[in-house]
């Protein structure tokens, strides 16, 4: 048992394991869904193939997000 003023680092590393997990699920989710409206399911199954295409749909989709003119049919 711990007391109240213990830190308990292995504790903390899992919560923010699972925080980060969680951030990560949401994160593809949101991606997914913004690929799926702009009619882009093949980009999706590649991605579940290619991490480093994920990781480019990402940086695209943080642009569209950013500037609402890129977002709609734009591919690299």
């Amino acid at each position: 048992m711990y007391n109240l003023y213990e830190y308990n680092q292995t504790g903390h590393m899992n919560v923010v394991k699972e925080e980060g997990i969680q951030q990560g699920i949401r994160n593809t989710t949101t991606l997914f869904s913004w690929l799926k409206m702009n009619n882009r399911q093949d980009d999706i199954l590649q991605a579940v193939d290619t991490p480093d295409y994920l990781n480019k749909l990402f940086e695209e989709y943080s642009k569209a997000e950013s500037n609402p003119e890129h977002g709609r049919i734009s591919r690299w």
